[in-house]
């Protein structure tokens, strides 16, 4: 199973001798789409219009949160948190309100656990032994403390100081004692994580509210971030070039046989083109292997938060006060995983795994309630493979999210990343499941 995931990541040219990943053809079709009769969307309810039964070019979703916010302005704020390498902006949308007016649980005078800690560094530890099986991660990861050691986070050669540098341009919601943030399709070509992100987005904002009153909006529990589209430039690319391009659409490189660099194929400048957004955040970031010099499908830049998407997302993530726990979910296409920090390396282990572990594991037991779909739950890099200068990392270590995952959403290959439109609403359904689950999870 896990071969046939790597198989079908391997669109580069290229090959990473140590993956011992093969190839497939870079370029695939274009879709054709039918654009929505001028936005006319109900958006009152999840079904009071077809937007759900489609996917979206970047100009319907960029209406589509702005038609959120029209719709439900008691519980949604559209933002804009930067732009991207071609100038484009990257949009998002903030809703706010009470879980299903759940009783509060947090006391801020009760909890000395949620104060403020940035000279403390979390700690991570490592395994004696690393399991043999994914299936053993929480017995051997978890549970047998006598074989965990502290974890020396001073390496010489990594770059874990550096910190991005665009800053977000909408300004900064108040703080709420829960938050969260999701993100959709940093690689490109995962439409699905981009409608997924969009459904969330719309269940929330008719919750949120239902349960908000102009008295009650001021003590809300809950602020939720979702920006669908983080590399909007890779986006339109799939759109209108190529279906399957996965990184972003920043010019790095020099021209077809200059020193570092390769020509892309379609690209007239004969300019290296696109960054890996997920290998590209400034916890331990490399460069080197089989990225050097070359127009790699993986290609993570020449420095941390070299993309301005990476800088945006990082900044905006950073920067916005909180005052509790925080959730983060990096939704991706695809495999059916529910995978916790870290995906830099596969012999250490975060110092809340047992937590990660726990809420992972009925998140996935909730989401499996919805359709009966199977989603397995482990370690980022046991999961899948090892990746440096991850979101899932960088957020866990340096912006205070506890409660870090990446989640592969269906299917497990049988369609991979060209999942059927008539998809999209059942896994929008229980992907909330689980965004439910770690809503209550959260909270108690």
């Amino acid at each position: 199973m896990l071969g046939l995931r790597l198989a079908a990541l391997a669109l580069s040219s290229a090959l990473c001798a140590s993956q011992d990943i093969p190839q497939q053809p870079l370029f695939g079709p274009v879709p054709t789409h039918t654009p929505s009769e001028a936005f006319e969307w109900d958006l009152t309810y999840l079904n009071s219009s077809d937007f759900h039964s489609a996917y979206h070019p970047l100009h319907e979703i960029q209406h589509f949160l702005t038609r959120l916010t029209e719709t439900f302005p008691n519980a949604a704020q559209e933002i804009t948190i930067g732009r991207s390498s071609e100038g484009r902006e990257i949009r998002g949308i903030v809703l706010t309100g009470r879980w299903k007016a759940a009783r509060r649980f947090w006391d801020p005078e009760a909890e000395d656990e949620w104060e403020d800690e940035d000279d403390e560094e979390q700690e991570d530890v490592e395994t004696k032994n690393e399991p043999e099986d994914p299936e053993d991660i929480v017995e051997e990861y978890v549970y047998r403390e006598a074989d965990l050691v502290e974890d020396d986070d001073d390496d010489e050669n990594d770059e874990d100081d550096n910190e991005p540098e665009v800053r977000y341009t909408s300004p900064p919601p108040p703080p709420y004692p829960f938050e969260m943030v999701v993100i959709g399709a940093q690689h490109a070509r995962d439409w699905v994580a981009t409608s997924t992100a969009l459904y969330i987005a719309h269940a929330l904002a008719i919750e949120f509210n239902a349960t908000n009153s102009k008295a009650s909006a001021k003590e809300s529990d809950w602020s939720v971030h979702i920006v669908p589209a983080p590399n909007p430039d890779g986006y339109v690319y799939t759109w209108e070039t190529d279906r399957f391009w996965y990184k972003t659409r920043h010019r790095w490189g020099s021209p077809a046989g200059g020193k570092g660099g390769k020509k892309i194929e379609g690209d007239e400048s004969g300019e290296c083109i696109g960054i890996d957004m997920n290998r590209n955040y400034g916890y331990k970031w490399k460069k080197g292997g089989c990225f050097d010099g070359s127009g790699e499908h993986w290609y993570p830049g020449t420095r941390p938060f070299e993309a301005p998407e990476t800088n945006a997302i990082a900044n905006y993530a950073a920067n916005v006060p909180w005052l509790g726990r925080r959730v983060f979910l990096d939704l991706r296409s695809y495999g059916q995983m529910i995978s916790s920090p870290f995906s830099y390396s596969c012999k250490r282990v975060p110092r809340d795994a047992e937590d990660q572990l726990e809420a992972a594991l009925g998140a996935s037991r909730a989401l499996t309630q919805v359709h009966r779909t199977q989603f397995s739950v482990g370690s980022l890099c046991e999961s899948f493979y090892r990746a440096p200068g991850n979101v899932v990392d960088w957020m866990y270590k340096r912006a205070g999210f506890k409660y870090t995952y990446a989640i592969h959403l269906p299917d497990t290959g049988t369609f991979g990343y060209v999942l059927p439109a008539d998809r999209i609403l059942p896994v929008g359904e229980e992907t909330l499941g689980m965004v439910e689950y770690f809503l209550k999870w959260v909270q108690t």
